[in-house]
């Protein structure tokens, strides 16, 4: 008899039905929104774009061979995607969040494609901090939460806000950690 004969054997199998109407609703999770402040680094970040794309678009259309109704239609139309993707980057702003839990982090984002990620601590692998150039101008981090193929990033926090919660997750998967350890024992 081989060795998975010998534990269906000896434990049999149970697939218990759940309730769904039991299972706990992920809309009562409290998100804290973002620093209301960071919507400026995102913006920026737009405005960054439409400069570095605006200017080498201008110096080729007034060096092309194009007449200036198309040349005025092409700068229009760049304009009005710029300021398009400036009023969704606003809007979008105001969903993004994240909600510490007992068990798990989570982190919600999006407009037209919404995206809620729960990581729970038992998963985690490690956790991060990061600044980028314009983050650190306004000074803002981003907390990286991995693990195993997903990560929740976690944009506009204030440093400190940001060194409490990586050191926050650290200790809640470290106790996890050795809880599971004590638990083989």
């Amino acid at each position: 008899m081989e060795y998975t004969d010998q534990i269906a054997e000896d434990q049999p199998f149970y697939n218990e039905w759940i309730d769904l109407q039991n299972l706990p609703k992920a809309e009562d999770t409290m998100f804290t929104g973002l620093d209301a402040e960071y919507l400026y680094v995102r913006l920026s970040n737009v405005l960054v774009v439409s400069i570095l794309g605006g200017v080498p678009l201008v110096l080729v259309l007034i060096f092309s061979a194009l007449p200036w109704v198309y040349k005025w239609t092409i700068v229009g139309i760049f304009i009005l995607l710029m300021l398009i993707w400036a009023i969704m980057v606003f809007l979008e702003f105001r969903h993004r969040g994240y909600a510490i839990r007992e068990q798990d982090i989570a982190y919600r984002s999006g407009l037209i494609f919404r995206r809620r990620q729960f990581l729970p601590f038992r998963r985690v692998h490690h956790c991060k901090i990061t600044e980028g150039l314009i983050e650190r101008l306004f000074n803002f981090s981003t907390v990286v939460v991995s693990a195993a193929g997903d990560d929740i990033v976690i944009h506009g926090l204030r440093p400190e806000e940001a060194q409490n919660l990586q050191q926050f997750i650290n200790e809640k998967v470290d106790s996890m950690t050795k809880e599971m350890h004590h638990a083989r024992r």
